[in-house]
């Protein structure tokens, strides 16, 4: 069944190539083709030898491409390939370029019509002996030019092709990666959404899909499903509604819909237990694009730590391992465990929270190689360090002195990596933090921070964050451990009362600690610590304005000019609206942590 879907969405993808005008072939298929294999046009469309030339390096030298391009034109003859092309590769070969001395080092000849030739294979032998033509020869029809953009992974960013490509994704993810497909399902609703007019069936038929993969997924929790099933739905109620209204039959962009807030009147209107999280849908796509802004320049970069971490959120969002910087920095953990030069496979110098990471990030991308289970079975090996371990790389200390949020790297590794509790050894990693209710002079717990070097506020934030985490993928804690995260949770929000001294210039919320500890005051909501609703909403106004105001000025610069914050803030985001959903499911009440406006509205649908 699903070869024959993907054949299906084959030859609708060689049609639109056929039926492609020249410029459009030339500028939204060919053009960023050949540039994202790193290529750069030279000349373009000055020769009657080629459409484009094209200039790129190779082991530092520099060669020249050429293409020619014909549009629903097929060739049948060998005799036409034989005398037509090889004398305009030849002529073009002897072209001179300027004042450049720069060689040919291919050329291609590229048609959307068919080539039937009856020896093509003769043919293509024939063209490419530099010999004949002085360069290396590749002929294309509209088949083969589908083949090469699926090759090299250009197809996705092709104009309508990259919806070809997005349904193949949902489709390809569907059986065993619900939470991928569902992921694919957005990126199609976005690609569908620059489209005048919108096709509303197709952008639909997706998101079911979507949605529906996504409830099928066993291992869901692991990741915002949550709220990435939200947001799904209600863009499934708006397409419906919209059409209905004949709000989408203007020539109108979908997102400019949602931006002018025909979308919120509408739901207000039509769905009215919807609106509290009329929010959530306005500040879904800013956040995606601040994820797309980390995998692209961020995430394969040459730091393990950050890098690492910025993998593991980008793949609890549902990106999927196959993306090209997550997939690149996924591929250099071998070489990096080599480097270490033990039998554990841990990276970084022995580091348990980078190796934590590690663990994190394969499990949620679906991949356990032997490395993997057996980096986790040396992490779960590290109780008499307290699950804090790192050789005396960075700082002259002994391997098990680091605080505790080294632990919370481990903790998180063992929820994603046996999120059933199969081995048992979940038990001894939790146990760690609830030692000793000992503060120091913060008035925070002291075994959470001894031996620290590091702010007092983020250590906090990423253990309390993986404890939210162990509260939503279904975990629970006895009534002394849930009191002594409660009162955890009760001390950050006194330490940031009092580190903010003058409350007329700076409230505590304001406070980059605040900002960064979202999480921490939404596990402080669901285990009724004062305060840390009204925390929480305030922080999560601070986040919406900054998501509202990279709408509004049309920017996707990063939130922070920091990568590591704009992270926690995303990530903080992020939970709020996972805890808030799971609160829902909950029954609990979610009126308190919501901004007023969200707040009034379900109050009113209440009353």
């Amino acid at each position: 069944m699903h070869e024959n879907k993907d054949h299906l969405l084959r030859n609708e993808a060689i049609k639109i190539l056929r039926d492609l005008p020249a410029e459009e072939l030339r500028e939204n298929v060919v053009k960023p083709h050949f540039t994202a294999l790193g290529g750069h046009v030279v000349e373009e469309g000055e020769s009657d030898f080629y459409d484009l030339l094209l200039s790129s390096e190779t082991v530092g030298e520099q060669f020249l491409t050429a293409v020619r391009l014909l549009t629903g034109e097929g060739r049948d003859s060998e005799d036409f390939i034989r005398n037509q092309i090889q004398r305009i590769v030849t002529a073009t070969f002897d072209h001179p370029y300027g004042s450049s001395r720069v060689p040919l080092h291919r050329y291609y000849w590229i048609t959307t019509g068919t080539i039937r030739g009856r020896d093509r294979r003769a043919i293509q032998e024939l063209l490419d002996q530099p010999k004949s033509t002085g360069c290396p020869v590749d002929v294309w029809d509209a088949e083969e030019l589908y083949t090469q953009l699926l090759k090299h992974d250009t197809l996705r960013h092709i104009g309508p092709l990259g919806i070809v490509f997005a349904r193949s994704q949902i489709r390809y993810h569907a059986k065993k990666r619900g939470v991928f497909a569902a992921h694919w399902s957005y990126r199609a609703l976005r690609l569908y959404a620059r489209q005048r007019p919108l096709r509303v069936e197709q952008a639909r038929e997706c998101l079911a899909q979507g949605i529906s993969a996504l409830r099928a997924d066993p291992l869901r929790h692991l990741y915002y499903h949550r709220v990435l099933a939200k947001v799904l739905e209600m863009w499934e109620v708006v397409l419906q509604q919209g059409q209905q209204l004949e709000m989408l039959s203007q020539d109108r962009l979908l997102f400019e819909v949602l931006a002018a807030g025909d979308v919120r009147r509408l739901l207000q209107e039509t769905h009215p237990e919807l609106s509290g999280f009329l929010w959530l849908l306005e500040d879904y796509e800013p956040v995606f694009q601040q994820m797309e802004q980390l995998e692209q320049f961020y995430t394969d970069g040459p730091a393990e730590a950050s890098t690492l971490d910025f993998c593991r959120l980008l793949l609890r969002f549902g990106f999927p391992p196959t993306e090209p910087r997550i997939k690149s920095r996924l591929e250099r953990v071998p070489d990096e465990i080599r480097q270490e030069k033990n039998e554990n496979c841990s990276v970084d110098g022995q580091c348990s929270l980078c190796t934590g990471a590690v663990v994190s990030c394969f499990s949620l991308a679906r991949r356990k190689p032997n490395f993997v289970k057996r980096a986790a079975a040396w992490l779960a090996s590290l109780g008499k360090d307290r699950f804090s371990h790192l050789l005396p790389r960075y700082v002259q200390a002994p391997p098990a002195n680091h605080s505790l949020h080294y632990a919370a790297s481990v903790l998180q590794a063992r929820l994603d990596y046996d999120p059933e509790n199969r081995e048992g050894r979940l038990r001894d990693v939790v146990e760690v933090f609830f030692v000793s209710p000992e503060r120091e002079s913060h008035g925070l717990y002291l075994e959470w921070l001894r031996y620290r070097n590091g702010d007092v506020f983020e250590i906090y934030s990423k253990i309390l964050a993986a404890f939210l985490r162990y509260y939503l993928v279904g975990k629970t804690l006895i009534q002394a451990q849930e009191e002594f995260l409660a009162a955890a949770v009760a001390d950050l929000i006194a330490g940031l009362e009092n580190d903010s001294v003058n409350r007329e210039v700076q409230q505590p919320y304001l406070l980059y600690a605040g900002r960064c500890n979202l999480s921490s005051f939404m596990l402080g909501c669901l285990l009724h610590v004062p305060e840390a609703d009204r925390f929480a909403c305030e922080v999560s106004k601070v986040l919406h304005a900054r998501a509202r105001m990279a709408t509004q000025e049309g920017n996707t610069d990063l939130w922070d000019s920091s990568a590591e914050r704009t992270a926690m803030f995303l990530r903080g985001y992020l939970d709020f609206w996972e805890t808030v959903l799971f609160l829902a499911e909950q029954g609990r009440p979610i009126g308190p942590i919501l901004p007023v406006e969200a707040a009034a509205s379900l109050a009113n649908l209440d009353s």
